[in-house]
């Protein structure tokens, strides 16, 4: 392998890792540290080969170097993965925020229609006393809203490239 490869290989290594850590966090039981103990001990001798001889041109091949490239395959798999299952769960969020809005539309009609019969009949605007026959569309709505207000913020997390 070349000085430049070993380069290249080592940066691949460490964007894996770092993504992987980012993920899962670093390995924590004896199972997790065993699965990912060959990138790190790949990284770590490449690591010390570039730092130790700059001049070194060749590297012998070792089954942990396969299971690298086996390693980078299954992450872009699991990022592909994951990109699916963040779309899917946009989708539903959206699908979610549609259906909460023209809900909350057609709540606010129906108050907004014993508010206006309410005035028609006391001359007088609607005050929260006088709220009392429509309780539970009143805290409906109220419901609603606060859920229109979630939605728009787990939307808008979703979208700021900081949160993924």
């Amino acid at each position: 392998m070349t000085q430049a490869q070993m380069v290249l290989e080592k940066i691949t290594l460490q964007k894996c890792l770092l993504y992987f850590e980012s993920l899962h966090g670093r390995p924590g039981t004896k199972q997790e540290k065993n699965l990912v103990k060959p990138l790190y001990d790949r990284y770590q001798m490449i690591k010390h080969l570039l730092c130790a001889s700059p001049t070194i041109s060749t590297i012998v091949k070792s089954p942990r170097f396969f299971f690298f490239f086996f390693v980078v395959f299954c992450y872009c798999l699991l990022k592909e993965a994951a990109f699916c299952i963040f779309n899917q769960t946009r989708c539903q969020l959206l699908e979610c925020l549609r259906q909460t809005r023209a809900e909350k539309k057609a709540r606010r009609k129906v108050l907004r229609e014993f508010e206006e019969e309410f005035h028609r009949q006391t001359g007088r605007i609607c005050q929260k006393e006088d709220r009392t026959p429509m309780k539970d569309e009143y805290q409906e709505y109220k419901q609603l809203k606060a859920k229109l207000r979630l939605l728009e913020v787990l939307l808008s997390k979703q979208e700021d490239p900081k949160t993924m």
